[in-house]
C-alpha cells in the first residue's frame, strides 16, 4: 500500500508547474519542512494567484488528481480548491489557497530556494508565520512556536 510521500508529491508538482509556467509558493507543513522544522502532514499546500488556479488544476490532473471538490472560503475570504487522488484505498491531497486579500503581501514576498535538489517557490519565513496565525489552529500554533515566532514576526 503506498504511503502519501508530500516531498515526492512536491518534486513532481514543482516541475509540472515550471515545465507549465504555473506560478505557486509552497505553504503550510511542508513549507514548515523547508524552513527546516519538518513535521507530518497528509497533504501539500500551495499558495496561487487567483488566474492560475485552473491551469494549477490541469497539471495536477496529468498528475492523477482528478477528484475536485467545490471551492470552500476559509477565514477572511481566503478560497481553497481541493485536488485529489485515489491510490490504493489512499487518499492523496493538494489544497490551492488563492493569493488575494490578506495573502497578497505574502505571495509577494515569497521566495524561491534549492530544496531536496529542486527549485521550489516557497511562502517566506515571515508570510508562513502571517499564514499561521492567520488559521490559528492548535496545529498552527504549534507550527508558530517550531517556528521560535515572536509577536513582532509575520
Amino acid at each position: 500500500m503506498p504511503t502519501f510521500d508530500p516531498y515526492a508529491e512536491l518534486t513532481a508538482i514543482a516541475k509540472g508547474f515550471a515545465d507549465n509556467g504555473v506560478p505557486y509558493s509552497l505553504c503550510g507543513a511542508v513549507a514548515l519542512a523547508v524552513h527546516g522544522h519538518p513535521r507530518a502532514t497528509k497533504d501539500v499546500d500551495l499558495l496561487l494567484p487567483t488566474h492560475a488556479i485552473e491551469d494549477a488544476k490541469a497539471v495536477l490532473r496529468g498528475l492523477g488528481y482528478g477528484l475536485e471538490a467545490a471551492p470552500m472560503e476559509f477565514k477572511a475570504g481566503i478560497e481553497v480548491h481541493r485536488v485529489s487522488r485515489v491510490e490504493d484505498k489512499q487518499l492523496f491531497t493538494i489544497d490551492l489557497l488563492t493569493a488575494s486579500g490578506p495573502l497578497d503581501e505574502v505571495w509577494a514576498g515569497r521566495i524561491e530556494i534549492e530544496w531536496r535538489g529542486i527549485t521550489v517557490s516557497t511562502v517566506s519565513r515571515d508570510g508562513l508565520i502571517a499564514m499561521k496565525r492567520l488559521a490559528g489552529r492548535a496545529q498552527d500554533l504549534a507550527d508558530l512556536e517550531a517556528l521560535g515566532a515572536t509577536d513582532s514576526d509575520g
